[in-house]
């Protein structure tokens, strides 16, 4: 989650070297190369065959994020956040009769930000947020941090395997634009709201800013926030139509967690 990745990186004592360490290059390549090379050309072969590999799933990589920009089905078929495991909570599959466009944030200076939502054969959820020139937050490039769409298991299904969360009413990710040259730092907030009830509207308490639900569940609130490099509060509520309480999350992101 977004939160976590910002204290790690605020606590990284490495400061990283532009360009590389060019000093160490020249040292590796200086001393002669490996004999074996010259003398096993069928070994060079393999080598060249690897790089071609090597150079051909780079381009499959580069080429399957092209391929999605266009296609929200797509992205969530590929469905970044797996981790592989055919058996694991993340192994989320998209049904895509259900994939839809369900709302937007408007951020200035940027325009509406779209909320892509689908669901899953297992139970879970997918979502991604889109820029108006099309490129998805999250994916290399776009966007300043926060959550990679795709698809994810709902907070109570991972609860069933380890206790995790504490389930408040909310499924929700996080993605982030920095525009601080001269537009500020926006956090955008999108998910469900999984109280009892159908929600109409969500609501953050320390902003006052409030937003529309779709569907009786699905939402999506930019917020603006005035120092990145900190924790930011955000208290999110959501109420139904007779303006009862249906969902309360309040962040930073430990108060999420069990103990937190």
């Amino acid at each position: 989650m977004n939160d976590v990745l910002d204290r790690v990186r605020a606590a990284n004592p490495v400061t990283p070297i532009a360009g590389g360490d060019p000093a160490l290059y020249d040292r590796i390549v200086a001393g002669p190369g490996d004999p074996r090379l010259s003398k096993a050309p069928k070994h060079s072969r393999r080598w060249t065959v690897a790089a071609v590999a090597i150079a051909l799933i780079a381009l499959g990589a580069g080429a399957g994020w092209a391929a999605v920009h266009e296609d929200p089905v797509s992205l969530f078929e590929s469905n970044p956040q797996m981790d592989g495991d055919p058996s694991g909570l993340w192994h989320q599959q998209v049904i895509p009769a259900t994939v839809r466009r369900v709302g937007a944030a408007s951020v200035p200076g940027i325009g509406p930000v779209h909320f892509w939502y689908g669901e899953t054969r297992q139970g879970g959820w997918c979502g991604a947020l889109r820029m108006p020139d099309g490129g998805w937050l999250g994916t290399p490039g776009v966007g300043a941090g926060g959550i990679v769409p795709g698809c994810f298991p709902t907070r109570q299904q991972v609860n069933d395997q380890d206790q995790v969360y504490v389930i408040n009413g909310f499924d929700d990710g996080e993605d982030d634009i920095d525009l601080r040259d001269g537009g500020g730092f926006w956090r955008i907030t999108f998910g469900r709201v999984t109280g009892l009830r159908p929600a109409a509207r969500v609501v953050d308490l320390d902003s006052g800013i409030s937003v529309p639900v779709t569907d009786g569940s699905l939402f999506v609130i930019a917020l603006r926030d005035p120092d990145p490099s900190g924790q930011f509060p955000m208290h999110l509520v959501a109420y139904d139509r007779a303006g009862k309480l249906v969902a309360d999350e309040r962040r930073p992101l430990g108060d999420l967690r069990t103990g937190g």
